[in-house]
């Protein structure tokens, strides 16, 4: 019998499906609308979560559900695996109200994705206060047992661009009752002192933001920088800093979701690229699908006129960081994962340890000691 599974049903679906009858065979997917064929893809990509569930990792599949795939706003979506047999997977009511929310002004933002993004910044979706107390909690013992290895360590919450240019998207409402200042006063309890940079960001006479992508620009990362100098002086103090590369045009990640794609003109802060300092790109190859983020990237950022090690953690949101902190370290590991694994902090031996995390990804519940062993296992190469 096909077997299978949906782990999203958003803005992306995905999930995987095998034929035990056919293992070395890819599932077809196929996605119906009353009746009518609207997608099909094959369940080929490698997801090693899978080798103890059916014994092989080629089984995933992932598409974004937008108007070029032909999918609309409102529909019932059946979601079949063809294979030896044809067997219903999953079946639904499919809301989706685009990615990308137009602002003023040319301004862009995350309309919504799997974490609610503007529903949790107006307060109108409620979250437990246990997940509030573990998320804290987790700030707390990481910053505790780092403390206890002597690893100088900072965290900075990253604020969401939807909540810093709220004036650029005046129908979204701003509550203080949002899960990070809920999130921020128990970690107070802990004496645990985790960054918030909001006021920072919100009193910039400059934009912190690009118009056309979710992240911090230049600016933005230039304070959050100004904040790693004063945590850990020690390291970020007296660094020289690359320039800004200005006047630079700029598809984003919200404005190339548009047709016609929406590009920009702005300063960057892009990749080291010199002769002594400079990305060493190591792309996992299998896709890791946890919680319903597509994960598995590693990096490994070399400085030649720097000493020491740093080792950062976050996503997306860490990584736009890097050509800054890496300025300041010899050789700097970067984990697109806001999970700590502390096998590899034993390993990689840092001499400090940052974690960036966005603020639409909190709170959150993850396993810092299951940890993820492709994660490691990976860094272990590098670590040769």
């Amino acid at each position: 019998m096909v077997r299978g599974y949906i782990d999203r049903f958003d803005s992306t679906i995905a999930g995987w499906a095998f034929d035990p009858s056919a293992p070395g065979r890819a599932v077809d997917v196929v996605i119906e609308n009353d009746g009518r064929e609207i997608y099909r893809c094959s369940a080929g990509l490698i997801r090693q979560d899978l080798i103890p569930v059916i014994g092989g990792a080629e089984h995933g599949f992932s598409f974004d559900a937008n108007e070029k795939n032909g999918f609309y706003r409102s529909m019932d979506l059946k979601i079949y695996m063809v294979s030896s047999e044809r067997r219903l997977l999953y079946e639904g009511g499919w809301v989706y109200e685009g990615m990308v929310a137009q602002g003023v002004d040319n301004w862009l933002f995350l309309n919504t994705d799997f974490n609610q993004v503007n529903l949790r910044i107006a307060g109108k979706v409620g979250v437990e206060p246990e997940k509030i107390y573990r998320t804290a909690l987790q700030f707390a013992t990481r910053e505790a047992l780092l403390a206890k290895k002597n690893i100088p360590y900072a965290s900075i919450i990253v604020p969401e661009k939807n909540v810093i240019c709220a004036r650029y998207f005046p129908e979204l409402v701003v509550s203080d009752y949002r899960p990070v200042p809920l999130i921020i006063d128990e970690t107070r309890k802990f004496n645990c002192s985790v960054i918030y940079p909001i006021d920072e960001f919100l009193s910039s006479n400059i934009d912190v933001f690009y118009k056309t992508d979710t992240h911090a620009n230049a600016e933005g990362y230039r304070i959050i920088y100004r904040l790693l100098q004063k945590k850990l002086p020690q390291f970020f103090d007296g660094v020289c800093l690359p320039p800004v590369a200005v006047n630079q045009k700029y598809y984003g990640d919200l404005g190339g979701k548009l047709d016609p794609a929406q590009s920009e003109v702005t300063d960057r802060y892009l990749r080291p690229e010199t002769e002594g300092h400079f990305h060493s790109y190591d792309r996992i190859s299998e896709t890791i699908q946890a919680r319903g983020r597509l994960r598995g990237e590693v990096v490994s950022v070399l400085n030649r006129n720097a000493t020491k090690r740093l080792l950062v953690f976050g996503t997306s949101t860490a990584y736009a960081a890097l050509p800054l902190v890496s300025c300041a370290f010899a050789h700097t590991l970067f984990i697109w994962e806001n999970t700590f694994d502390y096998k590899i902090i034993e390993e990689f031996s840092p001499d400090c340890v940052l974690w960036l995390p966005a603020e639409r990804f909190l709170p959150m519940e993850v396993d810092d000691l299951k940890g993820l062993p492709l994660s490691y296992e990976k860094v272990e190469e590098l670590l040769k």
